[in-house]
């Protein structure tokens, strides 16, 4: 049974064309295997992504540094004031699982099994609800939040916005060069195989 590469052997192509439509199922080219529109491996082009986060960065950077103090206040409340709606609103769907749990545990213990086999299904209900309990409704989380939870004044609100641009810019310069280097080997490869394949 022929493959999906062997299948035109029989129509008759090419040695070129053969090696061309299996080297896009090996490394350089793997990206392409599954690309119906394509006959034969193409040029590797970097991605974008990286180079517009880079951007976005840079515009972010220039931005805070020269950001009026009233507006840094005004932005560190704004942002206090999400974060605590977001810890607030966290509390009342934790609250509101655990009285749908703590409901369904007590139905669940003035349950009486049919027979003595059927008291294992009971002990398992009874252990997975308070397992979520405990999980999904425990834990200190949304009270480290609010400890945590301060309004920062305009020069440190600045401050942690400067750091994560500088981090943003850093990760994304990195992963950029990153992916110039990736393209610049995938096009070698390319190269060379055009380069060892007959007219």
């Amino acid at each position: 049974m022929p493959t999906g590469y062997t299948a035109n052997i029989e129509k008759g192509i090419s040695f070129r064309q053969f090696i061309l439509s299996c080297a896009r199922g090996m490394g350089a080219c793997i990206m392409q295997r599954d690309d119906p529109s394509i006959d034969i491996p193409k040029k590797c082009e970097p991605s974008d992504f990286h180079s517009k986060k880079i951007a976005e960065a840079e515009v972010t950077l220039e931005e805070i540094k020269s950001m009026s103090d009233d507006v840094a206040n005004a932005n560190a409340a704004e942002e206090y004031a999400r974060e605590l709606e977001s810890i607030e609103s966290g509390i009342r769907k934790n609250n509101d699982l655990k009285g749908k749990y703590e409901s369904m545990l007590a139905q669940v213990r003035s349950w009486n099994p049919p027979t003595t086999e059927h008291q294992g299904l009971k002990d398992f209900m009874v252990s997975q609800i308070t397992e979520s309990i405990s999980f999904d409704c425990g834990g200190s989380y949304y009270s480290d939040r609010v400890k945590k939870l301060q309004i920062l004044s305009a020069q440190e609100w600045k401050d942690k916005k400067i750091k994560r641009a500088l981090h943003d810019l850093d990760y994304h310069q990195s992963n950029y060069n990153k992916e110039l280097e990736r393209c610049r080997t995938q096009n070698e490869w390319i190269y060379q195989l055009y380069e060892s394949l007959p007219e």
